[in-house]
């Protein structure tokens, strides 16, 4: 496995894939091929868990909010589905001003 990892990353994080995927197998049993890319995806994009988990955060933030708001007329599929996704791919500031207003936001 080391001489793979070694000619397919010949660099430091040689050694630290090794050991997230060793830690991965043994602490976590995954497949191999499931410990190698999560070590590759964290080890690539560092940032990429917590941006996740930010954006998780506002979003319930902002369904509980509206769902406050709504009370009981409060659909959540009407939520994600006409509200959220039909945003599209922008910034957690632009959803947020588009689904709550500049006034409701926090």
């Amino acid at each position: 496995m080391l001489d793979d990892l070694t000619r397919l990353f010949p660099t430091n994080a040689t050694l630290a894939g090794v050991k997230g995927n060793d830690h991965l197998w043994d602490d976590l049993s995954p497949s191999g091929v499931t410990a190698t890319s999560e070590v590759t995806r964290y080890s690539g994009w560092p940032g990429q868990a917590i941006s996740y988990k930010v954006g998780e955060r506002a979003i319930l933030d902002m369904r509980r909010q509206l769902s406050d708001e709504a009370g009981e007329n409060f659909d959540l599929k009407s939520f994600h589905h006409q509200q959220l996704l039909e945003i599209g791919p922008v910034g957690i500031d632009t959803v947020r001003t588009l689904l709550l207003g500049n006034d409701k936001q926090q």
